[in-house]
């Protein structure tokens, strides 16, 4: 029996949002406006599929926005997050709303700290079924309180998932995952990092990581179709007093928490007894494996890992009175392929847009790139005109002299 096996009941599930009303804006991937969200209804902001900044309510009141579908049948999912500058106890609402009233179309989501005082708030949510078919989805973030963070700005992702041409004959929920007890080659330390921006790759090796209390502390994984990540903690230093436990916790590419899967005997090991360490018995190694990665996932308690992405895994160690300091500790990555990747979707995807950013670097990137290529070939080529002129010059010449001689020949 594990310690601590710990089930997201609130990360995303399926719900639904229709929304007639023209919006009042439109807010493309990677714009530089932040999104402002509104109070009314009617004047809800259109955000587009991307990665987006968007500015937290000032209010308790609750604020919209709406994303237009553009593919039949397709699923949104909304993936919101902030950190904050320091510890907070903080949570706010996503719910689907057709009206702006109480009667939701589906299922809310919490975007939370997650067990206390922390500065990572995150949460994420998609549509079901029953809104497949609505030209837009309206989204509303209700139960904010303002004063938690002062002028707060967040993270928002959207993205427009295609529909599968039939879910009732793709493979099931694949939670359960044999444990692979062989350690992995030792790599030296690694900083985590505190943003999804900075946060480095950690695949297929162990390294020494510290955690501060209450500050997030990410690392990445890619993963495709049937691949799964398994995580193991362990710590050998001197054992503290009081119970100091460091929870992993996994990130969904647009930025919500996901469940973990369930870790079994496998062939090479058992695994540990318990999802978390606790520096307190130093002896008690932790562990955890995600679902492999398949389209019905989602259909699993609390469990969002259901389509292919860059993952992340939040090391998280509270905020407490009795840890004011950090803790040292390792941290073994794999990543196992279950089977070939083979995408379920009627038709290809667009691939989520990067929490930290990538994205729309390469895109600027590219960008000017383009630009100065453009402008390159715009320009009237001067150099290249006087050479042409002057080569007409020096051939007339030629020419002439030519003719010169010929008739001097002739003569």
């Amino acid at each position: 029996m594990k310690r601590s096996r710990r089930l997201l009941g609130s990360a995303a599930a399926g719900f639904t949002a229709a929304c007639l009303l023209a919006p009042a804006a439109a807010y493309t991937s990677a714009d530089d406006e932040p999104v402002e969200l509104a109070t009314d209804v009617g004047s809800a902001p259109a955000v587009e599929p991307g990665l987006h900044t968007m500015n937290m309510p000032d209010s308790t009141d609750t604020a919209y926005f709406a994303v237009e579908r553009t593919i039949d049948d397709s699923t949104i999912w909304v993936g919101e997050s902030l950190i904050a500058p320091k510890p907070v106890d903080g949570s706010w609402y996503i719910t689907p709303t057709a009206d702006g009233t109480n009667q939701d179309c589906g299922q809310g989501a919490y975007a939370d700290s997650y067990y206390g005082r922390h500065d990572l708030i995150a949460g994420s949510a998609s549509t079901n079924q029953s809104c497949s078919t609505a030209d837009k989805v309206l989204f509303g973030l209700q139960s904010w309180d303002p004063t938690t963070v002062p002028n707060a700005e967040a993270n928002l992702v959207v993205w427009e998932e295609p529909p599968v041409a039939d879910a009732s004959i793709l493979p099931p929920p694949a939670t359960n995952q044999k444990w692979v007890g062989t350690p992995s080659t030792d790599k030296g330390d690694a900083t985590l990092g505190h943003t999804f921006a900075d946060a480095p790759e950690l695949v297929d090796g162990k390294w020494k990581v510290h955690v501060d209390p209450g500050k997030a502390a990410l690392f990445k994984v890619p993963l495709d179709w049937n691949q799964h990540l398994q995580v193991w903690l362990t710590y050998d230093g001197p054992e503290t007093v009081d119970n100091v436990t460091v929870r992993p916790i996994l990130i969904n590419p647009v930025g919500g928490k996901s469940a973990w899967g369930t870790a079994t005997q496998g062939a090479k090991g058992e695994p540990p007894g318990f999802d978390d360490i606790d520096l307190k018995y130093n002896t008690l190694d932790g562990g955890v494996v995600s679902p492999s990665i398949t389209w019905r996932n989602r259909e699993a308690e609390g469990v969002t890992a259901a389509f292919p992405g860059t993952y992340y895994v939040l090391l998280q160690l509270g905020q407490q009175d009795i840890q004011p300091s950090g803790a040292d500790f390792m941290v073994d990555t794999k990543v196992i392929t279950d089977k070939a990747a083979t995408s379920p979707y009627a038709q290809d995807a667009e691939p989520v847009a990067a929490l930290d950013g990538s994205d729309a670097a390469k895109e600027e990137s590219d960008e000017k790139k383009s630009e100065a290529s453009s402008s390159s070939s715009d320009e009237t080529p001067w150099a290249a005109v006087g050479g042409l002129f002057a080569g007409s010059a020096v051939m007339a010449a030629a020419g002439v002299i030519a003719l010169g001689r010929h008739r001097r020949s002739r003569a």
